[in-house]
């Protein structure tokens, strides 16, 4: 299958989401790397994020609690066990000290950590607690550890020392909603300088939003979007140029973001979708699956509507999956006439502006001024 030439946010979500791995003890060492098992897990609501520290859903967790793990466990007012073995709160009801799980190792097979077998540390869970406890990061749980612990000391390898600032009976519970990510994770070079834009080796991460000029929603879309990701720390700036051009641009694969909309008619999904509609007046990046062309050939051969709707949405979960696009809105295009001055236009089916107003539909005459 050859990849697909992603914009420059989609890539960054995509590696966020590939570096917070998750963890897992020394019994699943004997499976070779690798191999793959498929366990489906249901939820009765949808996902909100892929940040467990952004969540605020009690949905969310049926997900995240597969891939990372905590300090400990909570369920129904008790605590049980997890990277902590064991812990104990000192006679000032204020210092808590947590001894980690021996041979507790990240997940391998990933670009974080390739085939190495890296044990979880106690540096691990003071990163995620202090990633947690950053206003930068804008993470849900942040006034819960901020108001709630004053120090963070690493003891050696497996044991890690909390004070909090005063005795808090709710602290085992807090401790059972962090999820632990590994420090290495956040090694990535990127710091925010001080105008609050991520910088590495002396570059800012800068880029452009590109739309064109024939749609005045998606060039204000444009503008709140680069908006919305200057608060994050990246400078983005909105470009709106040309209809022409920005369809040259998208065919060219110049633009690092763009915002497209339209090929809602019949012939969308393979405008969209398909190979060979890379590079003709197409909002189809660069993407290219044998198997997404060979469901959507299969469709455009098919008669009956029914089986042919079938194969279209097949198509279109595989698309998803590879997450080309985010999909902003689906906009509804309404038309106002003046009835009393527009005549004969309203008859049959063909009440639109998409139809000759003089035709074998119709014949739309202007009524005489009296």
């Amino acid at each position: 299958m050859l990849k697909k030439r992603m914009s420059l946010i989609l890539a960054l979500v995509l590696m966020i989401s590939c570096l917070l791995t998750g963890c897992g003890n020394a019994a699943g060492e004997a499976q070779a790397v690798g191999a793959e098992k498929v366990l489906t897990v249901t939820s009765n609501m949808n996902m909100t994020t892929m940040e467990p520290w952004k969540s605020t859903s009690s949905g969310d967790p049926y997900i995240f609690d597969q891939i990372y793990s905590k300090l400990v466990e909570s369920y129904r007012g008790r605590y049980y066990p997890d990277l902590a073995e064991s812990w104990e709160c000192a006679e000032d009801g204020r210092t808590w000290t947590f001894n980690l799980t021996p041979e507790f190792y990240w997940q391998r097979g990933n670009d974080l950590f390739g085939d190495e077998l890296v044990e979880v540390t106690a540096e691990d869970v003071k990163y995620s607690l202090e990633y947690v406890m950053d206003p930068e990061n804008a993470c849900a749980r942040l006034e819960d550890l901020r108001s709630s612990i004053e120090t963070i000391e690493v003891i050696d390898d497996k044991t890690i020392r909390i004070v909090t600032r005063e005795i808090d009976v709710l602290f085992l519970y807090k401790m059972a909603a962090i999820c632990i990510m590994p420090q290495k994770a956040g090694e990535t070079g990127w710091e925010k300088n001080s105008s609050g834009i991520w910088e590495k080796d002396g570059k800012t991460f800068t880029f452009e939003l590109q739309v064109g000029t024939n749609d005045p929603v998606r060039m204000n879309c444009a503008v709140l979007i680069a908006t919305m990701l200057g608060s994050c720390g990246f400078d983005c700036n909105s470009k709106a140029i040309e209809w022409g051009t920005h369809i040259a641009d998208m065919d060219a694969g110049k633009c690092p973001m763009f915002i497209d909309g339209g090929f809602s008619g019949i012939d969308g999904p393979m405008k969209v979708m398909h190979t060979d509609n890379t590079g003709i007046f197409s909002p189809n990046p660069g993407y290219s699956d044998k198997e997404v062309d060979a469901i959507l050939e299969e469709a455009w051969r098919t008669t009956d509507d029914k089986a042919r709707e079938e194969l279209i949405t097949r198509a279109q979960e595989e698309w998803l999956k590879d997450t080309v696009y985010i999909p902003m809105f689906f906009a509804y295009n309404f038309q106002a006439y003046n009835g009393e001055r527009l005549k004969g236009f309203f008859e049959g089916d063909a009440n639109s502006m998409s139809f000759n107003l003089t035709s074998r539909l119709r014949n739309a005459d202007i009524a005489a001024d009296e």
